[in-house]
This record gives C-alpha cells, structure tokens and sequence, in this order.
C-alpha cells in the first residue's frame, strides 16, 4: 500500500516473528534447547529474539522445558508433552 503511493521500501529482506507463550510470566523461568539437546538462547531473552533464534535451529522442533510449581496446570496450546521429571538430570534419560 505505501509503496503503492510511492514509498521506498527498504529491509523488506527482514521479518518479525513472535512466539506465543511469552504472555506468562512464569514461563520466562524455562530451558530451550534444539534437536541436538543443546541449549542456544537465554531464557530471559524478549520473545521475538527467541523465535528468530528457534528458527535458526537445525531440525523440525524445539523444547520447551518448565517447572511445574512455576507453570502451573501443565495444558498449552495443545501442545504434547515429550517427557517428565523431578530434575533436569531425569529428563535426560
């Protein structure tokens, strides 16, 4: 539309995405990691770096991993659950 009444267009190479979880503030206490298990953002990072970096991630997924005393009823987005435990060290049996 601007472009359309004779704006420039500049950095239309660039994109802003966003992940939906952020609204809860309980779930800025959580552990991302890749495919390869590895952790590769800070989990106080704002919600559109940690998207652009979720798809900067070899592999089809990525997982979210929070406390349950800090979450909550363990129910988002329908999302599935990969595994449970008490300790990071029991989820990565």
């Amino acid at each position: 539309m601007g472009q359309g009444m004779g704006g420039a267009m500049v950095n239309m190479m660039e994109a802003f995405v966003t992940m939906p979880y952020y609204s809860y503030p309980s779930l800025r206490y959580r552990i991302i990691v890749n495919k390869q298990a590895q952790r590769f953002i800070n989990k106080d990072c704002y919600h559109s770096r940690v998207a652009y970096h979720v798809f900067l991630q070899l592999g089809d997924r990525v997982y979210l991993f929070v406390g349950a005393d800090k979450f909550g009823k363990p129910v988002y987005l329908n999302a599935d659950f990969a595994v449970t435990g008490e300790t990071v060290a029991e989820l990565k049996k």
